[in-house]
């Protein structure tokens, strides 16, 4: 009898991995009321950093258009409809989950795209519908605070409810975003927005136990190898852990070492910016105030630059009044500094005790403030 049900369990596994597809099938109608037109072309492509890649085109006609395919392993893709010669090219689209199995798209009336047909593609027509729904709702709330026939009064009041729904929706999108990952972890859906959106809306040990239930075929993928890097930097700079030194030169090319600064302050802000960046321009003023309040009582600062010239970055100190020290390598987004503190959004800054103790990060304006006020009393 264990024979034959250990030939009963083969067989059935054996035809579980006969099952898997090997390929993928888009197949796509146009339903009445749909923008999408006949003789127009459908179009798969996706983004790889700021570059727009084209998979596969398909030409729709008789209210239907198709793709087939392989998919090595599941991407996240956009799917764009092309109306030659029009004003706005791309009329509609979607984005989808590219990967084996048999896949739909219905293209509706309003532009309402649905897809479905695997796992992964239920899962993104749930999470569409659903930010649909709150862009809806900011949308209308953007063009209450507009109405020109406000008085100012009552302008004021909706400019008010506009930011009060804007953080509301933003919360209610990440608490989507978060749940879905969670939820999903174990198949690529959940993988695919783990890589996309993880590290910004996880803690390191949060995103240590999602690396710990992944599908073992992304255990070692480029993406989550880059994650796991990023997480050990982050607890390497984490508050209360001993800073990382560098050495970077100063607009006058002489060497420059973050130690040495940190040596010589009670406190050190080490404050990474650039001079092509608008919200670090927009900071500065803060951060000018700051050091004129508190440099007499101990703090230090030191400007880590993501310039790659050093005309601009020299003009843009003189500009905004900066008269703390400076370094840069020169290479942009490749900025060793950023690199060792994990930096990949600026303005960015890093509180440093005399004893080299990281005692707070990523503080601004008044958090800022209030932070130097508590330590240098």
């Amino acid at each position: 009898m264990k024979r034959f049900a250990y030939l009963l369990a083969g067989a059935a596994l054996f035809a579980a991995c006969q099952s898997q597809p090997d390929s993928y099938k888009i197949a796509g109608t146009i339903e009445e009321g749909s923008p999408v037109q006949d003789n127009t072309l459908a179009i798969l492509l996706k983004y790889e950093g700021r570059n727009i890649v084209f998979l596969d085109t398909a030409k729709i006609e008789n209210k239907q258009f198709a793709f087939e395919g392989k998919a090595d392993t599941a991407q996240l893709v956009y799917l764009r409809f092309f109306n030659e010669g029009e004003g706005r090219p791309y009329t509609t689209g979607t984005c989808l989950m590219l990967e084996n199995g048999n896949i739909t798209v219905k293209c509706q009336g309003d532009e309402k795209i649905v897809i479905g047909g695997t796992l992964s593609n239920d899962l993104q027509n749930k999470l569409t519908v659903q930010t649909d729904s709150l862009n809806s709702v900011l949308k209308t709330a953007y063009k209450a605070a507009v109405d020109s026939t406000l008085s100012k009064e009552e302008r004021e009041l909706k400019e008010k409810e506009l930011l009060a729904t804007e953080e509301k929706c933003f919360q209610e999108r990440e608490n989507l975003y978060k749940s879905l990952i969670q939820d999903n972890i174990g198949n690529s859906f959940g993988y695919t927005y783990f890589v996309m959106h993880g590290p910004s809306l996880f803690n390191v040990e949060e995103q240590e136990a999602l690396i710990a239930k992944i599908p073992a075929e992304y255990a070692n993928s480029e993406e989550i190898l880059e994650i796991k890097s990023r997480l050990e930097i982050e607890k390497k700079t984490a508050v209360g852990q001993k800073f990382t030194d560098f050495t970077m030169k100063t607009p006058e090319g002489e060497e420059l070492k973050l130690s040495v600064v940190v040596a010589k302050n009670r406190l050190t802000l080490v404050d990474f910016w650039a001079s092509w960046c608008g919200p670090c321009r927009a900071e500065m003023p803060n951060v000018v105030k700051d050091y004129k309040a508190f440099k007499d009582k101990g703090l230090g600062i030191v400007g880590v630059s993501l310039d790659n010239d050093a005309e601009k970055w020299k003009q843009a100190i003189k500009d905004l009044g900066i008269e703390w020290e400076q370094m840069s390598d020169l290479k942009g987004w490749e900025s060793e500094g950023a690199r060792l503190y994990n930096i990949h959004a600026i303005p960015a800054t890093v509180l440093i005790a005399q004893d080299g103790t990281i005692v707070a990060k990523d503080l601004r304006g008044e958090e800022l403030t209030k932070k130097l006020t508590e330590l240098l009393k």
